[in-house]
């Protein structure tokens, strides 16, 4: 189904818990996490505007604009107060759906994603692959960006997930993955919504992280929010630690919800 030519598909009925997908990936990202999730409550899996089968939605220029085409899916979903659940990028949009509309949500977990802005060093990283792909296309930095998002010992043993999420990533236009760089290059730091927000808060954080390292996790944690670590994952914990993030999002789901 689409509204705005956002994609979504909900699965299972209660109270509601929104899925967001990170950088170059798709709602497919959540599929055996929402099967167990959607036991319970009601699973709402999106898209992001410009990846997937949402690439003819408007294409935002800034988080804040895409938290806003978001929000505008929930409130024609009825999709309030929510629970959001966020990984990499999506934990960036979470945090701007809490700062604009907190209102919306009984809580929000960042799944391997940080309050943090960017780091000069991660700017001009950004800035290098927006250079790279501009020349070459999206599909040649694939096969080493996807990898490196799993630890060395999970990137052998899930190989097949690693090569599956590997074609969807190659499957990201170019326009998709330059407003996406360019908008988390501009992105705020949000580490006042941890303070602000009177609901629940979870960080889920993967001890192998090179994208989000465990050591600015760690300074995140010492905010008021719940933190699990996940001693065997990098940045792919709904793959490499599956039977625990099933259990993590299960529990922090009663916590919100009651």
């Amino acid at each position: 189904m689409k509204h705005q030519n956002i994609f979504y598909q909900v699965k299972g009925k209660g109270e509601p818990v929104l899925l967001l997908h990170g950088y170059c990936e798709t709602h497919v990202i959540w599929n055996e996490l929402a099967e167990e999730l959607a036991k319970h409550y009601q699973v709402i899996e999106v898209d992001l505007p410009g990846f997937g089968d949402s690439q003819s939605a408007a294409l935002p220029q800034s988080l804040e604009e895409c938290a806003k085409q978001l929000h505008s899916l929930m409130k024609e979903l009825n999709l309030h107060p929510a629970l959001v659940v966020g990984h990499s990028l999506g934990g960036y949009i979470t945090l701007e759906l809490i700062r604009q509309f907190p209102e919306s949500f009984r809580g929000f977990c960042l799944f391997h994603s940080t309050a943090f802005e960017d780091s000069e060093e991660k700017k001009n990283t950004r800035k290098q692959a927006i250079r790279f792909a501009k020349e070459n296309g999206v599909d040649p930095l694939m096969p080493t960006m996807i990898p490196n998002l799993f630890s060395p010992d999970n990137r052998n043993t899930l190989r097949n997930t690693v090569n599956q999420l590997t074609e969807i990533a190659k499957q990201t236009p170019l326009e998709t993955f330059v407003a996406y760089n360019r908008a988390m290059m501009n992105r705020r730091g949000l580490s006042q919504v941890y303070r602000e927000f009177a609901g629940t808060k979870l960080l889920i954080a993967g001890k192998h992280d090179q994208s989000v390292s465990y050591k600015d996790s760690l300074k995140q944690s010492q905010n008021p929010i719940d933190f699990a670590v996940f001693e065997h994952s990098a940045h792919m914990g709904m793959f490499e630690e599956k039977q625990k993030a099933i259990e993590t999002l299960l529990s922090f789901s009663k916590k919100t919800f009651g």
